[in-house]
């Protein structure tokens, strides 16, 4: 047999960047996160969000990563709790923990890229499907892991009860910022 080497050639995320995790360069990780480009072709620099070791998601490794990732909120939101406090524990979540690109969609008057968390408001269910719906067409696999682990991020930060009304209503095609 001759003394041949396979390279690993790991495919970067559309939406962050791979980087070496140990000094000897054989962990690799996938790190992602921040506001994306209108057109879903890379991050918009011009907003960079501060790095976690949290937005890592190691090549090789065991499960425990995307256990943390979708336990949710230690205190579950119920229909009476606090809106705003509910927000901002799930956008500080999103940020720390690389789903905050796949929270974003066109907002439906100036097109600028905002997050469904804190920008709901300006959304009917109609409107975040439309402004989404091409989106999704340009998730590469590591959005797509991302937008399917916040969705359970989501139903497990809920009340049992809201939760089982949330999906009711949606479809588990529909991605986070529908689900949102």
């Amino acid at each position: 047999m001759s003394g041949t080497t396979s390279t690993f050639q790991l495919q970067p995320p559309i939406m962050g960047y791979t980087m070496e995790i140990n000094s000897s360069g054989d962990k690799m990780a996938v790190v992602g996160t921040g506001k994306p480009l209108k057109d879903w072709s890379a991050l918009d620099t011009s907003a960079p969000l501060a790095f976690s070791p949290n937005q890592q998601r190691p090549i090789y490794g065991d499960g425990k990563y995307r256990h943390l990732r979708t336990q949710g909120l230690p205190v579950k939101f119920a229909r009476k709790g606090n809106l705003k406090e509910f927000k901002c524990q799930i956008q500080e979540f999103i940020e720390a923990n690389g789903f905050f690109a796949i929270t974003h969609v066109p907002d439906p008057v100036s097109g600028k890229m905002l997050c469904i968390v804190n920008g709901h408001p300006r959304f009917t269910v109609q409107s975040v499907t439309k402004q989404v719906e091409q989106q999704v067409t340009c998730y590469d696999k590591y959005d797509k892991a991302n937008d399917a682990e916040a969705k359970i991020f989501l139903g497990n930060s809920l009340d049992p009860e809201l939760a089982a009304k949330l999906y009711l209503k949606v479809k588990t095609t529909d991605p986070f910022p529908i689900m949102f």
